[in-house]
């Protein structure tokens, strides 16, 4: 891949907060897809006084794609970016920090040049690690809940509390989805099944009770590939399907899963 080496010079400027005047880089992909691909860029950055120094950051090229239901997804973690959502953080939860982030309007895309985190992440992680993440998610939402930080009024780009009841209900009325469930050719465990069987049975009632249940700032992809756990800290990724209540009124605020969480 090819990168535009005075935008790699200024994200390493603003890296090792000193005046890299050259570099070399090589890209190894991360992940990608249709819509969007992560990039691992390694090399050796020379300052103005001629220190070589290594460097390993993250470059994500998002594309726009249409979500249902939530159009602004596909650019709201550069949004939240460029919010003072950053701060809302701690040393023990956080995101990784973004060195330089633009958007071209006009291709519908946006990179994000992010700090590299080496930790362990997915599969990887522990019973420990979960229970840690977990807890610190829990902290995090409490303290935005509690304190109500001024951040969370400017968030203009945050999908809206009905979107994962909306969801469900989307795409529960598919009768590929229903059926399949529910026929032999499942490949689920017969338990698994059941469980989703007997949730999709009472979604109603359930449904009702998470709506009255306190509204949080939610991830809503809040599960092991997007965890990172490194020096014991926990570090969230994948910011695009955060969630928001637009009653401002109540001044609370949500982010994807949609989760109204007791975790507070």
């Amino acid at each position: 891949m090819n990168i535009e080496l005075e935008k790699l010079i200024y994200t390493l400027n603003q890296h090792f907060k000193t005046n890299i005047i050259s570099t070399e880089y090589q890209t190894t992909p991360l992940q990608g897809g249709t819509v969007g691909n992560v990039y691992l860029v390694t090399g050796i950055a020379e300052t103005a006084d001629g220190e070589k120094m290594p460097y390993r950051i993250v470059l994500k090229i998002q594309k726009k794609w249409e979500r249902y239901g939530d159009p602004g997804s596909w650019r709201r973690e550069y949004d939240l970016y460029m919010s003072d959502l950053g701060a809302t953080f701690s040393d023990a939860f956080c995101w990784p920090t973004c060195y330089h982030a633009e958007i071209n309007a006009e291709e519908n895309e946006f990179q994000l040049w992010l700090e590299y985190i080496d930790g362990i992440t997915g599969l990887d992680l522990t019973g420990d690690m979960y229970e840690q993440a977990a807890l610190e998610l829990g902290r995090y939402q409490g303290k935005l809940y509690t304190e109500q930080p001024a951040v969370l009024q400017s968030l203009n780009n945050l999908s809206h509390a009905d979107f994962m009841k909306n969801t469900y209900l989307h795409y529960r009325s598919w009768p590929v989805v229903y059926d399949y469930i529910r026929s032999e050719d499942c490949e689920l465990p017969q338990h698994v099944r059941q469980m989703l069987i007997d949730i999709d049975k009472h979604a109603d009632e359930i449904l009702a009770r998470i709506e009255r249940l306190p509204l949080v700032l939610c991830h809503r992809d809040f599960w092991v590939t997007n965890l990172i756990y490194a020096d014991g800290k926990i570090a969230l990724i994948d910011w695009d399907t955060s969630y928001s209540d637009t009653g401002l009124s109540r001044g609370i605020y949500t982010q994807r899963l949609m989760t109204r969480s007791r975790s507070m």
